[in-house]
């Protein structure tokens, strides 16, 4: 089964709520050097790239980065106006946006054959390779829920291309910031569906480890901090699932 990664941007969030980390051209340096280790790393996996933008901001400088170290078939750079909405409505229905951009233009001719890493543009997973599923085992979707299921983890998500087009389209319309109804919530919900209509999902066998920075909290991942959090999060997630003795 061949592997896509679908890296997610919007360079220019336009006031946001909720994007502590808002300025540009500070943004376009966060994606070039996520991209700089997705080069890297698309050639080690292999794995095919996809670059998808929606707030129309120059990608010279990233394509240029890209020249001639990724095989042209191998690298698209999307780019459509899907950040002109109101921005009291917050970030997530330009996320939606960009997976729906993406199906239309890319998965869904892939149905059946492609399988789909969606992450956040400006950040690295370090782990990566350790999160992919064996190919004899590959579910239709694996993602990080919370203990009460009503959020996903939006950053990292992986499914087959099919679940992508059958499940994970048109989210943008559920999404309702002021109310309280967040592109998690609504990722939450698409997932538990799928698993209701026959999908296999499966979680993460580690916690992704992530590089770069959250433009919501406006802090790194590569810092103390967020290094301490990775650590923390890893050792409970070793007691929750570490095997128990027999009665």
């Amino acid at each position: 089964m061949a592997l896509l990664i679908l890296l997610t941007a919007t360079i220019d969030p336009m006031g946001r709520a909720g994007v502590l980390r808002s300025d540009p051209e500070i943004r376009l340096d966060d994606y070039a050097r996520s991209l700089d280790r997705w080069l890297d790393a698309g050639s080690e996996l292999p794995a095919e790239l996809v670059f998808c933008e929606n707030s129309g901001w120059p990608l010279d400088r990233l394509r240029e980065l890209a020249a001639d170290r990724y095989p042209s078939d191998r690298l698209r750079f999307l780019q459509f106006s899907g950040n002109d909405y109101p921005a009291e409505l917050g970030k997530g229905p330009g996320e939606a946006a960009i997976i729906d951009h993406a199906i239309e233009t890319v998965l869904a001719d892939r149905a059946g054959s492609d399988l789909v890493v969606k992450c956040t543009g400006r950040l690295f997973v370090r782990n990566l390779r350790s999160l992919l599923p064996p190919a004899t085992e590959t579910p239709d979707l694996m993602c990080a829920l919370d203990g009460r299921l009503t959020q996903a983890d939006s950053r990292l998500f992986i499914a087959r291309a099919e679940t992508f087009v059958e499940h994970l389209a048109g989210m943008g319309e559920a999404v309702d910031e002021p109310r309280g109804i967040y592109f998690e919530h609504v990722l939450c919900r698409r997932v538990l569906r799928a698993i209701a209509g026959g999908c296999a999902w499966s979680p993460f066998p580690a916690v992704p480890r992530y590089s770069g920075w959250s433009a919501t909290r406006g802090s790194s991942y590569d810092r103390a901090a967020g290094m301490a959090r990775w650590t923390l999060h890893s050792a409970l997630r070793t007691l929750r699932y570490r095997p128990r003795s027999p009665l």
